[in-house]
């Protein structure tokens, strides 16, 4: 029969009280460490760590048990005015920047004494004394560096390994007869091939004054010096019994392609995620082809551009796509009778199906945001002749000029009636323009694929 265990119960002073007495345990021997006053020979020992000397001190008798001591605790982050006024909570300061050469634990003094002067002439003599030459030049060609990324909307790791490559080239004393302007606009070139978001030499040239041809030709001895040192470092590394990654020499950059530079273009242009799709794809098709053989990326991207838009029924000119790409309107057009003329082995039909459920699309949604109001011609796509777009433009000039007239000598309430109409006119005006081009387009490509 089986002994009932007697429940636990609440004592007089609060505690409670098992109802099964403690197991003895064999002796064991106490391995725990403790530090203790030697003098005192307090237990528990009554200790003080005093973090802002790195001491241990007996909070009893005051003896110093240890020092330098490493305080765990969260330290307070520095940001880049963080000691202005001298309240910085940091006592660590920065983290070391590794684009920077020698240890960086310099000593600087400050001159803020009251306007005496001396402190002045100190900091300047310290400031010649210590600093480095070579750092000074680093951080002037880094600050030029971060200046033309920033002017560009780069961004921040193109701008850090611009500043890699160039510091790779100033530790290696190498292009010594070079200015420092054309060697930061190749590493600048290079970084954004790396980064891939390739700018063309002419967009390099737009913010650091450069010439093209000196950016070619720094270009080309830029990749040839990195090639080779890092096969050198590959070599160094083997021959030490190490095994190379593929990270650790230089990989070369390759030419930037007409498909590299769709999305940018077309993003400046407000075009359609399905549009730059559709571009690219063409661009593909284009280079497999050969059919812009000889043309550069830029007009090839502003070519494609140009056909697909049209053909997508969002029409672009070649006037709004030079201004963005940065080439002549001619020669859009020339590259894009290249493409027109091999339509049939270029265009996908279903582009064209997809084009027209974009163009179903958009009157549905504008006739939703109109609340349901009728479309007119230019919202149903309609197809207006010259004469007809001859006569919207005479309308909406006589409408201009009559609001220029009412601007001057007419009533508030007028001219805001005057405004709303020849926003309407020149808005429909517009339209009928736009579709009147893409339904064009779109009929020669129809038929020309029909034709096939």
């Amino acid at each position: 029969m089986m002994s009932a265990i007697a429940p636990p119960y609440v004592q007089n002073n609060g505690m409670v009280k098992p109802g099964v007495p403690a197991a003895d345990r064999p002796f064991e021997k106490n391995l725990n460490i403790h530090v203790i006053c030697k003098d005192c020979k307090e237990f528990p020992p009554n200790l003080v760590e005093e973090f802002s000397s790195g001491d241990i001190v007996c909070g009893s008798c005051g003896l110093v048990l240890g020092d330098r001591t490493i305080d765990t605790r969260s330290e307070w982050r520095t940001f880049s005015n963080d000691d202005q006024g001298n309240d910085d909570p940091s006592r660590v300061g920065d983290s070391a920047n590794p684009l920077l050469n020698g240890n960086q634990l310099d000593t600087g003094i400050s001159f803020s004494d009251g306007g005496s002067g001396r402190a002045r002439d100190l900091h300047r003599a310290q400031n010649k004394v210590t600093h480095d030459k070579s750092t000074k030049s680093l951080l002037a060609a880094y600050k030029e560096i971060g200046a033309f990324c920033d002017s560009t909307n780069l961004q921040k790791n193109v701008a850090d390994t611009a500043k890699q490559l160039y510091k790779s080239v100033d530790d290696a004393k190498a292009f010594k007869g070079k200015p420092q302007e054309v060697i930061i606009a190749g590493c600048i070139f290079i970084a954004c091939r790396k980064c891939n978001v390739p700018r063309t030499f002419r967009e390099i040239f737009a913010i650091t004054k450069v010439p093209k041809k000196e950016i070619g030709r720094v270009f080309k001895a830029l990749e040839k010096f990195f090639s080779q040192q890092g096969e050198a470092t590959v070599a160094e590394i083997v021959s030490g019994g190490g095994i190379a990654n593929e990270n650790a020499g230089y990989t070369s950059t390759t030419s930037t392609k007409a498909h590299d530079l769709m999305i940018r273009f077309c993003n400046n242009l407000g075009l359609t995620h399905n549009l730059i799709y559709i571009s690219q794809e063409l661009a593909e098709r284009a280079a497999q082809k050969g059919t812009l053989a000889g043309r550069s990326p830029i007009s090839s991207a502003a070519a494609c551009i140009y056909m697909i838009s049209h053909l997508m029924r969002q029409p672009k000119s070649a006037k709004e796509i030079s201004a963005v790409a940065g080439v002549s309107d001619g020669t859009i057009k020339t590259a894009y009778k290249l493409l027109y003329n091999e339509r049939t082995a270029l265009v996908d039909p279903k582009w064209i199906e997809n084009g027209k459920a974009t163009e179903q699309s958009a009157i549905t949604q504008e006739n939703k945001t109109q609340g349901g109001a009728p479309n007119t011609g230019a919202q149903e796509g309609k197809y207006f002749t010259e004469e007809e777009i001859e006569k919207l433009a005479a309308q909406l000039a006589q409408m201009t000029l009559a609001a220029e007239r009412v601007r001057q000598h007419g009533d508030p309430k007028i001219i805001e009636e005057v405004e709303r109409r020849l926003r309407n006119l020149h808005l429909s005006f517009e339209k009928a323009k736009a579709f009147s081009i893409a339904r064009r387009e779109q009929t020669k490509f129809s038929s020309a694929s029909g034709s096939a």
